[in-house]
């Protein structure tokens, strides 16, 4: 049993906790008769059972007490466990759900927990192994009915109802640890404004065929559904919505492409979309009055209704996402779900609290609640029902909504079984789908051998990680006045070369190249010219621009998965806020007026994309890198990476400082890029001359 849990002491009312199968734990404060009782029994279901007591121990102003039940209570039922002078106080079991045998005796491995429909009736099944009594809610055309559930095997609870429930919303009753609760249903494919109640529909009426789409060597841009089009320099009628974001035709102020034909475009392969599943931070009704980036899980199965046309109609959020992604498969394009796994917004708001409390999250021993992720609560991935019903969402989004990957916020957090066990349900599958996360050494309860960190990649070798040591690295480098020292310079020559081997004293961060997402921004920070002006005063907006392209650009050639934010290629800007997570439309938006101020820079960041595309050295196999690539130390500002691959050879000379060179491109060489001036002899400050040879 998970008999290392030590409840919580609450001293101002008497409490009675069960420990283990049939061991009670029992606190009376010192002003309830002196903290003493003559006798203590259990009452179940209308049968009395007096308790033996075992000890206990004397606090200032209360007393710790022991019972021991001649046999197992049986915590699926209600029991209160009264005292000798008429005090009834009701047996507290929400930690029985952290005993050790409860998956042993719970798990449940059906795929039928939800709602079935079909127009002649609609099953209901939910997983609460302690409650004690279950109903569902419906309403159906503006009435209201209620059905009782029967308790099945494993926890399972179940009813059918003879009627055609097609569109109509419901919510559980549950009665649980003496109480009644009400939620939602975890595994709902779709629900009413603001999280509020869930919807049965018909997923005959949602079906798609997931697209045929070729192998590619993944560039992943970054984009939020909102950002997209909030803009009035957006020229998109649908603002902050998922039709928006797929919206034809649409240019910027100068006449330029905006929106989805401007990333189309852009030749990249895959859209990391930032979270589209149901958040709880933003009011669906009335989405100008609240903005947040969506890292507020309330509902993991279900599409964001504040980016639906209509979140009341329970058909909308789903099939408007579902255009939403295959408009970006007509065009080539993969999309990426921005996944949090890893919290929820408000664990005592959340239905896996209210249906099974705290089997879904994670505590210590003393019954703190874990906080790896510093936002109050970590998912407990390693119950077997929470892993099983991570995998089955992400499956979901696949099957449903044809997602190509999956990017983990805060992975850490995460258990390595789990994801490797959702890699290898993804390969069943299709074996393109990427998955990768933040492998950050998270401080949750989780001991750090079973965490899904990059300190343990060779434990999960088929998933990425963002190379944190990369972004720092680059954007050190770019920095104003930065002391560059061996370990930087030895760093530097590691990241192009995807940080797989240890170079001086930088040690190697993976085992193969697939493990390496490269990048300098992303949602989280400062975007790069924030980071120069505001952070490093920068003051220059000549030598601001001439330092992110740089760093773009050496994203986008060195060996390893690319990754950029949207705007990053015409130096977008978030005003200085580091963290923009609810901040303003206006802060967060993207300006499409950039694209037309930087159309030479975009024009730039198209064709260095192309290269990536044309020529096999920016996709080099983990055994051919140390084969193929030679970095050579010209001067204490100057660098050439140089990559031979079939007989051809590519230069990237990289000047990352003030002086110009002028003795290592001849007039005749094959320049396959200059970033700024377009000077074949000249290497310029701050800019990367590409050569092929």
């Amino acid at each position: 049993m998970y008999t290392n849990v030590v409840p919580k002491i609450t001293t101002s009312y008497l409490t009675a906790t069960l420990l283990d199968n049939n061991i009670v734990e029992i606190v009376l404060p010192k002003y309830f008769y002196g903290g003493q009782a003559e006798w203590v029994a259990l009452r179940c279901e209308g049968d009395l059972t007096y308790l033996k007591k075992l000890g206990g121990r004397d606090h200032a102003d209360y007393v710790i007490y022991k019972y021991s039940c001649e046999n197992s209570i049986d915590y699926t039922k209600d029991n209160v466990i009264l005292i000798n002078n008429g005090t009834l106080v009701p047996l507290n079991v929400e930690w029985v759900t952290k005993f050790s045998n409860f998956d042993e005796l719970y798990y449940y491995d059906g795929n039928d927990l939800g709602s079935t429909y079909t127009p002649e009736n609609t099953m209901f099944k939910v997983w609460a192994p302690i409650a004690t009594k279950v109903k569902v809610e419906i309403e159906l055309n503006g009435q209201f009915e209620t059905y009782e559930l029967t308790r099945q095997d494993r926890g399972v609870w179940t009813t059918t109802v003879y009627k055609n429930l097609d569109g109509c919303s419901y919510v559980y009753l549950l009665r649980v640890n003496n109480d009644w609760t009400q939620a939602t249903d975890p595994y709902a494919y779709s629900g009413t404004a603001n999280s509020e109640r869930s919807s049965v529909i018909d997923l005959a009426k949602i079906q798609i065929e997931r697209p045929n789409l070729e192998q590619v060597d993944a560039i992943i841009c970054e984009m939020h559904v909102r950002d997209f089009s909030m803009s009035e320099t957006s020229g998109i009628v649908n603002k902050g919505k998922f039709l928006g974001v797929i919206e034809e035709g649409t240019t910027t102020p100068a006449g330029n492409s905006s929106g989805f034909d401007y990333v189309k475009q852009l030749g990249i392969t895959h859209v990391q979309i930032q979270p589209f599943f149901d958040f709880a931070s933003v009011e669906e009704l009335h989405q100008s009055a609240y903005y947040n980036w969506g890292y507020d899980p309330m509902q993991y199965n279900i599409p964001e209704g504040s980016y639906s046309t209509n979140p009341n109609e329970p058909y909308s959020r789903v099939v408007e996402l579902q255009q939403m992604i295959s408009k970006f498969h007509q065009n080539g394009i993969r999309v990426i779900m921005d996944v949090v796994y890893n919290h929820v917004f408000d664990m005592g708001a959340m239905a896996f609290q209210k249906i099974v409390p705290n089997y879904y999250f994670r505590f210590d021993a003393d019954q703190n609640q874990s906080n790896g992720s510093y936002c109050g609560n970590d998912i407990e991935t390693t119950a077997l029902m929470c892993r099983k019903y991570i995998i089955d969402s992400c499956l979901r989004w696949i099957n449903i909504y044809g997602v190509d990957g999956f990017r983990f916020d805060l992975m850490g957090i995460i258990d390595i079984d789990t994801m490797n066990e959702l890699r290898a349900k993804c390969d069943a599958i299709d074996s393109n789908i990427l998955i990768y996360g933040e492998g950050w050494n998270m401080p949750s309860t989780l001991s750090e051998e079973k965490r899904a960190s990059m300190y343990n990649q060779l434990k999960f070798p088929s998933i990425g990680h963002f190379n944190d040591r990369f972004r720092d690295n680059i954007k050190q480098i770019i920095a104003e006045n930065t002391v560059r020292d061996a370990w930087m310079m030895d760093t530097f020559k590691q990241v192009l070369t995807g940080t797989l081997k240890d170079i001086g004293n930088a040690i190697a961060l993976f085992s193969n190249i697939e493990q390496c997402i490269n990048y300098v921004e992303c949602h989280d920070n400062s975007t790069l010219q924030d980071y120069m002006q505001y952070e490093n005063g920068l003051s220059n907006l000549n030598d601001r621009q001439r330092r992110a392209t740089f760093a773009m650009v050496l994203v986008m050639l060195s060996q390893g998965t690319p990754f950029f934010q949207l705007g990053q290629e015409f130096f977008r800007t978030k005003q200085g806020v580091e963290n923009s997570y609810k901040s303003h439309d206006y802060i967060n938006q993207i300006d499409w007026s950039l694209r037309d101020k930087y159309y030479d820079n975009i024009e730039m960041f198209k064709k260095i994309i192309q290269i990536r595309k044309d020529y096999p050295h920016f996709k080099l196999q983990t055994d051919e890198i140390e084969e193929c690539v030679e970095i050579k130390y010209l001067t204490q500002e100057l660098y050439l990476y140089s990559i031979t691959k079939d007989g051809v050879t590519i230069d990237i000379y990289i000047n990352m400082g003030d002086t110009v060179y002028d003795s290592y491109v001849s007039d005749s060489s094959d320049v396959l890029l200059d970033t700024f001036e377009n000077i074949y002899r000249e290497i310029n400050k701050w800019q990367i001359k590409v050569v092929k040879r």
